[in-house]
C-alpha cells in the first residue's frame, strides 16, 4: 500500500492507514443511505454514464422533478454536491464486484491487485469507458475509492 500525503481533504478523516473518508465510516452502524447511479434513458442511448455529464448534473440533480422522481445519477449527484437527500450521505449500492484484468494486463502478467497496477488503476478505474463498460478490476477500483 501507499501512505497518502499527510492530511485529508476538508470534511474527511483518516479511516485507515492509507485512506481518507467521512468520519461516519468509523461508525459501526454505517453512515450513508444506499444509492444507485442509474443514468437517464438518453444517457444510455448515447452510451454514456452519469460521470460524463457534469454540466447536466449541475442543472438537473435535485432540481428537476423528473430526475427527483427517478433519482437519476444519484451517487454522481451526491459527489457533485447536488445530493437528493441532505440528511445522509449517499453510498453506492453494494454489489458483488469482480477483479477481471484486461487482456493487456494478462499478457503483461499483471493482476488488478498487484503492486505494479496502481498507476494503471489510478488512471482507468472511473475515467475510462472501456474499463467501466467491461467491468475491469471492479473490486480493486472500489477498494481504492474509485
Amino acid at each position: 500500500f501507499q501512505v497518502p500525503e499527510m492530511g485529508c481533504p476538508e470534511g474527511e478523516i483518516m479511516v485507515a492507514i492509507d485512506k481518507c473518508g467521512p468520519p461516519c465510516e468509523l461508525d459501526p452502524e454505517g453512515c450513508c443511505a444506499v444509492c444507485t447511479n442509474t443514468p437517464t434513458p438518453s444517457m444510455v442511448t448515447e452510451g454514456g454514464t452519469c460521470e460524463r455529464y457534469p454540466k447536466k448534473l449541475s442543472k438537473k440533480c435535485n432540481t428537476s422533478g423528473y430526475w427527483n422522481t427517478n433519482k437519476f445519477c444519484e451517487y454522481s449527484c451526491y459527489l457533485a454536491g447536488f445530493g437528493y437527500d441532505a440528511e445522509k450521505p449517499c453510498c453506492p449500492q453494494c454489489v458483488e464486484c469482480t477483479d477481471t484484468e484486461t487482456s493487456w494486463m494478462e499478457g503483461e502478467g499483471m493482476t488488478c491487485d498487484s503492486e505494479g497496477s496502481d498507476w494503471l488503476l489510478n488512471s482507468k478505474c472511473s475515467g475510462d469507458d472501456y474499463w467501466t463498460t467491461n467491468k475491469h478490476c471492479q473490486l480493486s477500483c472500489y477498494n481504492r475509492g474509485r
